[in-house]
Parts: structure tokens; C-alpha cells; sequence
């Protein structure tokens, strides 16, 4: 199965969080596909909302949920970096 068939998968919710774990790859909170599938323009977009999120759950007092934005948004950040550093 390819990168492209697993995305499409994704993004219409026919594929198992168990079956992309089998196959390599790991979702992140609130995203629809898993970040090694998102292409980098996807990513920066990603890492600008998530991080505007966290700051709106600051905002409101709710811990529960900047703490789960947080580590999204680190996912995010990581993720780019990894791509930054072999190009």
C-alpha cells in the first residue's frame, strides 16, 4: 500500500487506528491523518492552528486540553524539524 492510498484512506475514515499503527504510523490529536503523511505546507498549517488552539484552551482555563494541543503542536514541531534536517 502506498503513501497515497493510505492518506486517501484516512482522510475518508476507512482505516483503523490499530491498522496504521500496524503499518508504521501514529495520528495525532486532532489531526485526520497521521503526520508523516501531511506535506510540509499541511504541516506548517497544522503547527500555526494547533498552536492557536492551545492558546485559546489557556485562555479558558482548561488544562485537560492545552496539554493534549501542547503535545500535538511538539509532535508538529518535531516532525518539521525531522524533514529540515534531511533535506
Amino acid at each position: 500500500m502506498t503513501k497515497e492510498e493510505i492518506r486517501a484512506l484516512c482522510l475518508k475514515k476507512k482505516i483503523t487506528k490499530k491498522r496504521l499503527t500496524e503499518l508504521g504510523y501514529t495520528k495525532v490529536y486532532g489531526l485526520k491523518i497521521p503526520l508523516e503523511l501531511l506535506t510540509d505546507q499541511e504541516l506548517e498549517e497544522g503547527y500555526r492552528y494547533v498552536g492557536s488552539c492551545a492558546d485559546e484552551a489557556a485562555f479558558f482555563d482548561n488544562d485537560r486540553k492545552w496539554h493534549i494541543l501542547c503535545d500535538s503542536e511538539s509532535a508538529i514541531k518535531r516532525e518539521i524539524e525531522k524533514r529540515k534536517a534531511a533535506k
